[in-house]
């Protein structure tokens, strides 16, 4: 602190001040405030202290550069007031002054690691977190890039869709640990033969896609599969044991001028691989116009979706949540089923791309809602309260969402609470301004939202701190090596610990072996399900 005279000289200074600005005390009180300011900013510091001055104001804040006994700058926030007598004259100035420099370079390092923090999400947001290729998303991206291309006539292009060719069977044997190992080293050898003009990408899955630009013909695009495919030649080498793989292949092609898009292209793609698989496998295909038939019958299942929504075909089975504590169900995630008027009950995988491609996930979302709280409903009278889980889509999280569900708990006699809907990091972190109210407004009805599949996406308990989020699931692919992989361990300890420091209860996914469950209590995992504990019915509790 210091105070000035009204023009300028310092009349007192406290030994703060004279350490800042590395003056002895006497030094200091034969300068004045211009004599200490740096000379870019004393024009709009001396400004200021003429209006105060003149009495136009009578106190001020300003963040300026002050200039200490050795010359070095010194960032400093001034806080400033008159003190007058009763006919407003001026007698002296207060001044107090706060050293930003800490501030300042604190402010610097958080815009680094911000900065940091974004190049790491975007890598993430275009990366597959397993083989560190292009993802799903990022490949359509460079496929409607290429196909600009292709539209202004800079060369044909080509579509490899590839999917390995009997993948479950080996995770179904050997775990789902070694199968990604198996997909990693798949997935360099793609990377190995692949040319200047091509982009090999994990599209999910065992799946993979290659982008293949400046393609004169379908004939050099299957070309260029069969060269692929020849990397499957001799098998994979993983920890002591080898494994033998093949591939089958489905090739589309765009000529130099022609206009089409890229889902259509994939699709084609797509068709001809699931030709290649009827056809034995370990195989080549081009997608044709005989193959046209097969994008019918999809059309064809779009055509029962919509009837099935119609009818409402749709129905619910349930799998228990454990709390590890004590080791008794407190709740259950439902689960859509379809059942289909000829092919009985099929399982998600069999229809829900389709839903998704036909765009019915807000519709079907709601029937298996409203199955989901009237089935919560009735266990509630009967003696039963458990909480129910089920998965909610970025369509439906909607302005009108909070108020359908309060209907619906109104009308079964449910309270809110136990209601859980699950959203996926993807969903929270593309959720608009609109979609973060919707959660708000779920939370203050009383509904519990978890984060699904957590540890795949990209977002951060930091992002999620400022979401009314209760609750993590953490993913399947933690817990399939959890007691074999000691860095699996590591991580979802760390992951338990900092839910925990949040307040957010944490659910395992996927739970199998009791070696698995054994590895989870000790971390302090919360609750947990999967096929260890019970699969999915229409009446677990029963």
């Amino acid at each position: 602190m210091c105070l000035v005279a009204p023009d300028g000289r310092f009349l007192e200074v406290n030994a703060a001040f004279c350490r800042m600005m590395g003056y002895p005390r006497e030094e200091l009180v034969r300068l004045r405030v211009r004599d200490v300011t740096h000379p870019d900013d004393r024009e709009q510091n001396l400004a200021l202290l003429a209006q105060l001055v003149d009495g136009t104001v009578d106190r001020y804040e300003i963040r300026k550069r002050n200039i200490r006994r050795d010359g070095s700058p010194v960032p400093v926030l001034v806080n400033v007031a008159a003190v007058r007598d009763e006919a407003r004259r001026l007698l002296y100035i207060v001044a107090q002054l706060q050293d930003l420099t800490g501030q300042i370079e604190a402010e610097r390092a958080l815009r680094e690691t911000e900065q940091a923090h974004r190049c790491v999400l975007e890598r993430q947001a275009r990366q597959d977190s397993l083989t560190a290729l292009p993802n799903r998303r990022y490949l359509l991206e460079l496929l409607e890039r290429e196909l600009r291309g292709v539209a202004r006539g800079d060369g044909g292009a080509a579509v490899l869709f590839c999917d390995l060719d009997n993948f479950k069977a080996v995770n179904d044997a050997h775990g789902h640990a070694l199968g990604d190992d198996l997909l990693i080293a798949v997935a360099r050898r793609l990377q190995e033969v692949s040319g200047p003009r091509e982009t090999v990408g994990r599209f999910g899955g065992d799946e993979f896609v290659v982008l293949a630009g400046g393609v004169a013909s379908i004939d050099e695009g299957v070309a260029s599969a069969q060269r692929f495919a020849a990397v499957f030649g001799a098998p994979f080498t993983i920890g002591d044991a080898q494994f033998p793989v093949t591939v089958s292949i489905g090739v589309d092609f765009s000529r130099a001028g022609a206009t089409v898009c890229g889902p259509t292209l994939l699709r084609n793609a797509d068709t001809a691989m699931y030709r290649a698989k009827s056809l034995g496998r370990n195989r080549v295909v081009p997608f044709t116009e005989g193959l046209r038939r097969e994008l019918l019958d999809r059309i064809d299942l779009e055509a029962e979706l919509r009837s099935a929504v119609t009818r409402r075909e749709f129905l619910c089975h349930y799998q228990p949540l454990i709390d590890l504590a004590s080791r008794q169900p407190y709740g259950v995630e439902a689960l859509a089923r379809w059942r289909h008027p000829v092919r009985g009950i099929l399982p998600p995988a069999d229809f829900l791309a389709a839903v998704e491609r036909a765009g019915f996930v807000t519709a079907m979302g709601e029937q298996v809602l409203a199955m989901a709280a009237a089935q919560a409903g009735a266990w509630h009278r009967a003696g039963r309260p458990v909480t129910v889980a089920l998965n909610v889509a970025s369509q439906q999280l909607t302005r009108s969402l909070p108020g359908a569900i309060a209907r619906l708990a109104d009308e079964h006699r449910l309270s809110p609470d136990r209601l859980c809907l699950e959203l996926t990091e993807t969903v929270l972190l593309e959720a608009q301004s609109e979609g973060v109210s919707v959660l708000h407004d779920l939370a203050a009805l009383g509904v519990r939202l978890a984060v699904d599949d957590f540890g795949t996406g990209y977002s951060s308990f930091a992002y999620m701190r400022d979401l009314p989020v209760h609750e993590i699931k953490l993913d399947i692919s933690f817990i399939t090596r959890l007691d074999q992989d000691e860095r699996d361990a590591r991580v979802v300890a760390g992951m338990i610990r900092l839910a925990h420091e949040l307040g957010l209860r944490v659910v395992a996914e996927g739970v199998e072996h009791q070696a698995q469950l054994d590895t989870l209590c000790r971390l302090g995992c919360d609750a947990a399900q999967g096929y260890f504990f019970a699969r999915p019915s229409e009446d677990p509790l029963g």
